[in-house]
């Protein structure tokens, strides 16, 4: 199976990893990841994280803010 990415290149996936805790500002927030070979990035996250915590991002202000278990959290964005 292979994916494309946010450049457009395919991705071959190698795996899958299910319930990783990922750190967004002071929330933890488990996910599912799909692991590929890419030289680009670390960490992509997707279209189902920013779902599944309501993400609103606002890059005239240079955040995103999104809700977890009943808390509003924001965190700052860095797209350089």
């Amino acid at each position: 199976m292979t994916l494309i990415i946010a450049d457009g290149q395919e991705a071959t996936v190698l795996g899958e990893i299910t319930e990783v805790t990922v750190t967004l500002g002071t929330a933890e927030i488990p996910i599912n990841l799909t692991i590929t070979e890419s030289h680009s990035f670390d960490v992509i996250l997707g279209n189902d994280l920013l779902e599944k915590i309501e993400a609103e991002i606002s890059l005239v202000k240079m955040r995103m803010k999104f809700n977890w278990h009943g808390m509003t959290h924001q965190i700052p964005l860095d797209i350089n």
